[in-house]
């Protein structure tokens, strides 16, 4: 199985990504880090890009990340991808080619939690990639058009929404996963955590 975790900047996606990891063994790929490595190492595909160029990035990026995530889907692996280079619309085709081993979820924050937070939010900024710095002049009213597109975008591709509306819901639904469906965290679950009954899981000592 694998899940696809979309949100905005801060939103929370790589620390969602490391909770599911920590929970059900799952690999965390992150769309950030291969943005920059492929940038960095001056990949022919992606040596006239910068990492502002987010459009570009998202429409060179998203085949190859489809393509590993289908890999991942017929090898039975378990993989959290998290990143915002993803297209809302795309991991619908592999939806369609492997029924129940494709979940999205899109990590959303009301306005009043926005307004309210945006110096938290400012805090939670990504080490890979860090563009917001504090709530200055323009800050908040970006952030709410961000979160609000994504809302949009995800509700109209059929993304399920992890909906944050104060500091103690997000520690409650990203990091401590409170809510998730157990079938979700189940599918999640690597292989070596969930052996069949004719399986011997090997010693690690």
């Amino acid at each position: 199985m694998v899940l696809f975790v979309q949100g905005a900047s801060h939103a929370g996606k790589s620390c969602l990504a490391a909770a599911l990891a920590r929970r059900c063994g799952a690999a965390v790929f992150s769309l950030d880090l291969l943005k920059m490595g492929l940038l960095r190492s001056k990949s022919p595909l992606f040596s006239d890009l910068t990492p502002e160029d987010d459009a570009c990035i998202e429409a060179r990026l998203w085949p190859i990340v489809r393509e590993v995530a289908r890999t991942a889907l017929e090898n039975d692996q378990t993989v959290v991808f998290e990143g915002v280079h993803m297209p809302f619309e795309g991991p619908a085709e592999l939806d369609a080619a492997f029924p129940g081993k494709v979940a999205r979820i899109a990590i959303v924050f009301t306005d009043a939690y926005i307004r309210e937070n945006i110096d938290r939010i400012a805090c939670l900024e990504n080490a890979v990639e860090k563009r917001l710095v504090a709530a200055e002049t323009g800050v908040v009213d970006d952030c709410l058009a961000e979160h609000r597109t994504v809302r949009q975008k995800a509700e109209r591709c059929g993304w399920s929404l992890l909906e944050i509306e104060s500091p103690e819901a997000w520690t409650r639904k990203v990091l401590r996963l409170e809510g998730f469906s157990p079938l979700l965290l189940d599918g999640l679950s690597a292989r070596l955590f969930r052996p069949s009954a004719d399986e011997v899981v090997p010693s690690v000592c």
